[in-house]
Order: C-alpha cells, then structure tokens, then sequence
C-alpha cells in the first residue's frame, strides 16, 4: 500500500500556490467565483428572520453553476498533475474529461436514490413493526444518509485528479477511486471535515465581519443593495480561492498515490 503523507502535499500545495498564483488563480476565479456569486444573486431571500430558503425555479440555476465549478476542479487538477501545462490547456483538458464527471455523479445520484428509496422503504416498515414514532424514524434515516454520504465522498475524494490523468469512463474512474482510497478511509474523512471546517470558518468570518462593516456603510449613503453585493463578491473570490487550494492539494495527494512512471520506477 502506498504512503499519504497529508503534511507533504499541504507544504507542495503552499509552494505550488505561491508558484503558480498567476495560473491558477484566474481560473478558480472565473469559475468558482463566478459560480459562488451567481449562486447568491439566484438564491431569494428568506420571507422571515430565520425561515428556509424554499426551493423553486431558481434552483435550476444551480446546475450550470455546478458545471462551471466543476471545470474549475478538473482545469486545476490539470495543472498541477501536468507541470508547465497552459491555463488553455488545462480548461481544454477539464471540458473533454466533462462528460465523464457527469457520468459518474449521474451514476452516483441514481445509486443514491435507489439506496434512499430502499431505506425509506426499510425505515418504514420498522416504525410499524415496532412502533416506533414517524419523527424517530426519519431521523434515524436522515442519519444513515449522512454516514453514507460522509462514506462514500471521503472514498472517492481522488475521483477528480484521476478523471483528468486518465482516460478512463465514469463505472472505471469510480471502482478506480475506491481502490485508491482503500486503507485511508478515515485519513481522508478527517481532512474532508477539516477543509469543510476552516472554509465555513473563514468565509463566515469575512461574511459577518466586512458584512457588518459594509450594510452599515450602505445603510449611510443608503445603498444596502450595493453593499451586499459587494460581500457577496469578496466572500465569493474567497471561497474560490480555497477551493483552488483544496483542488490542488487532493491533486498532489492523488500524486502520492499513483506518481508518474519515472518517479515510480525509480522510488
């Protein structure tokens, strides 16, 4: 079994950035970015203090914006596994590996809801049996879809470096994903959680503190629209940029695992 060491990709991932600022940035802007803020603008304001955004047809609008990031993820991904690779090539490379992306989320979704239908199925015949209260059931449900969903992302976290360094369809880059991952199950769960931490810690910081600052400038030269929009913008060229760090970091974890055939040959 090949060795992870999570502190050496995060020290390539620091050098690759201050390296590569100038490639990589640019692009998790025009597409994280873009994506992050227009996910604001099409997503409406809750009716009251507190409410669920209910879901309508804005959000078919999340689905180009979903595609636009995933571009984002590959084009990266391209980068860092192919050195001296152009901004060009790289957005080349992402749309030709597209249609495997989305083959294998539409795989996984159709997964998904065949094993969702069958746990509804399964939740509910045990609440009558036992008769168990409606709540308790759902929750219990709702629980084992999270643990299945934690599974089975920290399983195919170097689903996206593989898509764009080989040729592979979607059924091969899944059974490919869980081989890598096998043995690091909990390695990589930790650090899915961590990057999920630090990026809602970090961007709800910016979204609190320059949002604060900015509606109460707004509300002064009475342009609060202005001022949200703005945090939006800010908020959103941070996410991108995180998000680019963590596509370059899983890119040189996925390095790890399968290194080029020189370096391999001669490790």
């Amino acid at each position: 079994m090949s060795r992870v060491s999570l502190g050496a990709a995060a020290e390539q991932t620091k050098s690759f950035m201050r390296r590569e600022a100038g490639l990589v940035l640019p692009v998790a802007f025009a597409t994280f970015g873009i994506a992050l803020i227009l996910v604001a603008l099409v997503t409406p304001e809750p009716a009251a203090a507190g409410e669920r955004v209910k879901p309508g047809l804005w959000s078919l609008a999340i689905i180009p914006l979903m595609l636009l990031a995933m571009v984002g993820q590959l084009a990266i991904s391209h980068l860092v596994l192919r050195p001296g690779a152009s901004v060009r090539e790289a957005f080349g490379a992402a749309m030709a590996r597209l249609p495997t992306a989305l083959g294998m989320l539409l795989l996984l979704f159709a997964i998904f809801a065949a094993a969702g239908l069958a746990l509804i199925l399964v939740m509910g015949v045990l609440a009558v049996a036992l008769g168990a209260a409606a709540q308790a059931a759902a929750a219990l449900a709702a629980l084992a879809v999270i643990l299945v969903l934690l599974f089975v992302g920290a399983r195919l976290l170097m689903a996206w470096p593989l898509i764009v360094d080989r040729s592979a369809g979607p059924v091969a880059t899944l059974q490919a994903a869980f081989a890598l991952s096998k043995g690091f199950f909990w390695k990589f769960l930790l650090l899915t959680l961590a990057f999920a931490l630090v990026y809602m810690i970090l961007t709800g910081a910016v979204q609190l503190g320059l949002g604060s600052i900015l509606l109460i400038f707004g509300k002064l030269v009475g342009a609060e629209g202005a001022a949200a929009f703005l945090t939006a913008i800010v908020v959103a060229l941070l996410g991108a940029a995180l998000q680019a760090a963590w596509a370059v970091l899983l890119a040189f974890v996925y390095r790890q695992l399968t290194p080029p055939p020189g370096e391999a040959g001669s490790s």
